[in-house]
């Protein structure tokens, strides 16, 4: 028996979420907000939270500064069931995330600092061969742990774990740094279908899926109101995403991951991991926050089992 269901290595950060704002910001100008809420943010760290209220045994491996920000991210994870006891502290501040929402989206701008300097040296195969599963979020944000993530991957199923990548937005407009390398050893790609098409240089989802399947074993597109678009091989899944009211898109990508991998490690079926994702995903979007939006197995079992679909 191994001591993790899950590993997560990634990012790890403030998040100050700002919602109710009539526009985005303007340069010279100032705009209110009508709420705000300061927690525990990230894409990796969010997607580990989710899968540890879902009921799986979730550990964290992140930096985070030797500051009060830290000290307190330490201390969240530790309350939400996630095994902080790996993450590493760096001489420089914790990073910090503000996110800014409006009409049901979100623009967010990010200090990496402490994220940054973290790299493969930082997971012992010790912790990998305690683990099931390794997952990591943020490609394009980590630099440091990117130039580590091929062989990282290839450490970890070499020890017989199975993995899962996310890709986040690549501000830099190249969409490589060595991505198709990566994919050589991950089971579960998790872009958006905007991340999608960016990589692929495709221009519809179902190509964008197709293209990247041939690299990894699962492409497993988030596509918005409409769901979710999933090819292994040629085997082709898409589900509408459950209706409901958005109040906070931030981290619903993350929440998606977590139910997703939470079926998969379990073992369910492709469909169903599908409809464990959208369900978090769908039930994360209507709370404020990211990692705290995390829903627990009961409530997405309650959403699979009323099936109420974007039409």
């Amino acid at each position: 028996m191994k001591k993790y269901d899950v590993l997560s290595v990634g990012d790890i950060n403030i998040e100050i979420t700002m919602a109710g704002l009539n526009s985005m910001p303007v340069l010279g100008r100032e705009i209110l907000a009508s709420s705000l809420v300061n927690t525990l943010g990230g894409s990796t760290v969010n997607c580990a939270v989710g899968m540890s209220k879902l009921g799986l045994e979730s550990a964290f491996v992140g930096k985070v500064g030797r500051d009060s920000n830290g000290e307190f991210l330490i201390s969240e994870l530790e309350k939400l069931g996630v095994d902080a006891s790996h993450v590493v502290f760096a001489d420089v501040p914790t990073g910090i995330t503000v996110s800014m929402n409006m009409s049901g989206d979100r623009a967010m701008t990010t200090y990496l600092g402490a994220i940054d300097e973290l790299c493969g040296d930082d997971v012992p195969d010790e912790l990998l061969r305690n683990s099931r599963h390794l997952h990591i979020g943020s490609f394009f944000l980590q630099n440091k742990l990117r130039r580590d993530m091929a062989s990282l991957f290839e450490r970890a199923k070499k020890l017989g774990l199975t993995t899962s990548l996310d890709a986040g937005w690549d501000d830099t407009g190249c969409w490589d740094y060595g991505l198709r390398d990566v994919l050589k050893h991950v089971d579960i790609f998790f872009p958006n279908e905007s991340e999608a098409q960016m990589i692929t240089g495709m221009d519809t989802v179902e190509e964008a899926a197709e293209a990247l399947s041939k690299i990894c074993s699962i492409a497993a597109v988030k596509w918005g109101k409409n769901g979710a678009y999933v090819q292994f091989g040629d085997f082709v899944v898409t589900h509408k995403a459950y209706r409901c009211t958005p109040v906070d898109t931030t981290g619903a990508g993350d929440c998606f991951n977590a139910g997703f991998l939470t079926a998969f490690i379990e073992g369910k079926p492709l469909e169903e991991c599908i409809d464990y994702g959208l369900a978090a995903g769908s039930i994360s979007i209507t709370r404020m926050g990211s990692a705290t939006s995390c829903p627990n197995r009961e409530e997405v079992l309650a959403m699979i089992r009323d099936d109420i679909r974007e039409e």
